[in-house]
């Protein structure tokens, strides 16, 4: 399979990504170009943290795209969810030390996506984990791609009507509501989504110093030598770790680890007074399902996974 992976870098997409590059050979399949877009920051500061993300990997032959700069619709009163900080890794790296903007590609995201999609028809695999501006733009402007992608899988959205960003509002979808719609409403590849509340589960929360900083860092190895510092500013005060997007990817990478999920039609409210940007399923089953929601994962296979991810020894995945 090929992989295209549209983000909006900040800690929790740059551990998708090390996971995603980290497993290509041992499941078999090639992350073929990432594009950015903006959303946990603005799409300048995506680029140049993706670019960090692949240095640290030594992935430098990975292009990079850089997609919309801002939500199709303009909100002055939106909120600004500012986790990752301004600049999407909570500030900690020098903003002058950049990496080279030599290896952005000079194509917008959205063209690259199309020509991928054309080139290699019903073989590209996309792993959304930012606002779907740029999938949502790829419908409009090429609608003839859509029935040729092989999969979508999405990190956003919320089944049960809990929010992180308003009471019912989860962060990527919240960021465009319009776009998440557009999205759901026109593909026609199977959908994965993994929504907010398995994020947050008891079960799947991990103690952020016992587990990610004691455990996952133990061996210092590449990945949480650089997302170290980042994540001991984003957690500040946090007793535990929720990466989401890294929950997306490895159930992409690894679906064994999906313990549960239900098949529906999903629509995105886009009017309601408290409800705008909420993903709303027919419980009715009144019309054919469009995607499938991973509602829980096992977490010790997880956290096994996650070990194997950072070059620790495992027994078995």
């Amino acid at each position: 399979m090929k992989v295209i992976v549209d983000c909006d870098t900040g800690n929790d997409d740059a551990w998708a990504i090390f996971a995603l590059l980290r497993s290509e050979e041992r499941f078999k399949f090639n992350v073929i170009a990432i594009t950015c877009v903006h959303g946990n920051c603005d799409v300048h500061n995506s680029v140049r943290n993706t670019l960090k993300v692949l240095e640290v990997c030594n992935r430098s032959d990975i292009p990079v795209f850089a997609g919309a700069r801002s939500h199709l619709i303009y909100d002055p009163d939106k909120k600004e969810e500012k986790f990752h900080g301004d600049d999407g890794f909570s500030g900690v790296y020098d903003s002058s030390e950049k990496p080279s903007y030599d290896l952005v590609q000079k194509k917008h995201a959205v063209e690259a996506i199309r020509d991928y999609i054309e080139e290699n028809p019903d073989e590209i695999v996309i792993i959304a984990t930012a606002p779907l501006t740029n999938i949502a733009l790829l419908y409009k402007l090429y609608p003839d791609v859509i029935p040729k992608i092989k999969s979508l899988h999405i990190m956003g959205g919320n089944h049960l009507g809990v929010g992180n960003i308003t009471r019912h509002a989860e962060f990527n979808f919240y960021s465009d509501p319009e776009a998440a719609h557009i999205v759901f409403a026109d593909t026609k590849c199977p959908i994965y989504v993994f929504p907010w509340e398995p994020c947050v589960e008891s079960s799947v929360l991990m103690p952020f110093e016992e587990f990610r900083i004691n455990v996952l860092s133990s061996n210092d190895n590449i990945y949480t030598k650089f997302l170290d510092p980042i994540e001991k500013v984003a957690y500040k005060g946090w007793k535990e770790w929720m990466p989401c997007d890294l929950f997306l990817a490895v159930t992409f990478i690894f679906p064994e680890i999906i313990k549960r999920s239900e098949e529906h039609h999903i629509t995105i409210e886009l009017a309601g007074t408290h409800t705008r940007a909420m993903m709303v399923m027919d419980h009715l089953k009144k019309q054919k399902p469009n995607a499938t929601i991973i509602k829980e994962i096992d977490t010790e296979r997880f956290k096994n996974f996650l070990k194997w991810i950072c070059n620790h020894t495992v027994d078995e995945l």
